[in-house]
């Protein structure tokens, strides 16, 4: 939206541009993965170890559902961008001590910088990302790809391929009641509800985001 935006405002006429996303890597049939049933009570998410990316508000989330009677468990891939190579930052020091503050820290798991977090996280069913700032997150858009089901908030470009029950569940940034309620809402889901979505958001992922949908615009 802000780049349509800033082509209106220019000398460039709108009917003579297209836009392309950047392409993203998923499987190639969305039926080589069955949604587990019930599914595994693991999370994941895939993010810099930075405060806008809401990791915050996940463990916030986590304590709230615990309270609930919902345990999940949490898988954070990621490091902090401006932190030293093998040693654990100030902001990851004070996501653990909230954890431990919060009675959830037995539940998370700060998996650090992998080549390749996907291959961790094959039997993971859910991903999220509760950013509050954001363009056009690649992270959801490759869980999507790889038959995650997602959870994303109402900023940047999220909502252009994230539709609520739809392709995944969205809520409003900076609210670990909302993300709270999107996750009770995917535990509780039938199983037939749930395998609709992936598929719905596989198919966005395919037609409009995969590294194919994106060549062929440029073609």
């Amino acid at each position: 939206d802000v780049i349509r935006e800033l082509v209106g405002r220019s000398y460039i006429r709108r009917s003579k541009t297209v836009m392309i996303p950047d392409g993203v890597h998923g499987w190639d049939r969305a039926s080589d993965f069955a949604t587990p049933y019930p599914l595994p009570r693991r999370i994941g998410m895939v993010a810099n170890l930075v405060e806008v990316k809401g990791h915050k508000v996940l463990i916030e989330a986590l304590a709230l559902l615990k309270s609930r009677g919902l345990d999940l468990e949490a898988d954070l891939y990621g490091t902090d961008p401006k932190g030293s190579p093998g040693q654990i930052s100030d902001y990851q020091n004070t996501l653990m001590s909230l954890a431990r503050d919060l009675g959830v820290d037995h539940r998370i798991t700060f998996c650090g910088w992998v080549d390749d977090p996907w291959a961790h996280l094959g039997d993971v069913p859910v991903v999220v990302l509760p950013s509050a700032v954001e363009g056009t997150p690649n992270g959801l858009l490759e869980a999507m790809g790889r038959c995650k089901l997602v959870i994303g908030t109402d900023i940047g470009g999220t909502s252009e391929f994230l539709k609520h029950r739809r392709t995944g569940w969205i809520h409003q940034a900076r609210d670990p009641e909302a993300l709270a309620t999107c996750l009770q809402e995917v535990y509780q889901a039938p199983q037939d509800t749930l395998a609709d979505i992936r598929q719905e958001a596989w198919m966005m992922w395919k037609d409009n985001y995969s590294i194919d949908a994106c060549l062929d615009g440029l073609l």
